[in-house]
């Protein structure tokens, strides 16, 4: 069934306004050094990304971090011998509500930071970013999209790098 994005967008934020009056999270001021588990959302639809993602967690993991990963893939017919985890626009429902174990799985877990490695409006990222347990979230600043981190980050060079560093000078 097709459904115009913007009905989809409509239910899908209004589904997450819902779902955020029964959440009860803890927000706190976590320092980076402080800080033992960091997870990562990105859009992984360029796997190009994924080689800037790669080499950052190799550098959380010399800190001693551990890093939890979750990419989404703006495809149908996604790769599913990927070295991440994953969902794809198949695995949204009608609404745009991700309906996927590793969603899931990724959600429910409580990283110290949350990095919202995404510099353009994905709902279905926004949705995890949202509803994160994460103590602290980190993102860029994106017009409409202000829930999705605690720290909003104002980027003019939009790539993963500058991201990243622009997370150890403020985080």
């Amino acid at each position: 069934m097709f459904v115009p994005s913007s009905i989809k967008n409509y239910f899908l934020k209004k589904h997450l306004n819902k779902e955020l009056l029964n959440l009860n999270i803890e927000r706190t001021h976590v320092k980076w050094q402080d800080a033992k588990t960091v997870g990562i959302v990105f859009d992984a639809t360029n796997i190009e990304t994924f080689g800037a993602i790669k080499a950052y967690t190799n550098k959380l993991k010399q800190q001693n971090k551990k890093v939890w990963l979750l990419g989404y893939i703006n495809a149908t017919n996604a790769n599913n011998v990927l070295s991440f985890p994953f969902f794809s626009k198949s695995d949204l429902d009608w609404k745009g509500i991700p309906q996927n174990f590793e969603v899931q799985r990724f959600i429910d877990k409580k990283p110290d930071i949350l990095l919202n490695a995404y510099f353009a409006p994905v709902l279905p990222l926004y949705y995890v970013s949202v509803l994160s347990n994460a103590k602290r979230r980190v993102g860029v600043l994106m017009k409409g999209y202000e829930g999705a981190a605690d720290l909003l980050l104002n980027l003019e060079n939009k790539e993963m790098d500058a991201f990243f560093e622009e997370v150890h000078r403020y985080v």
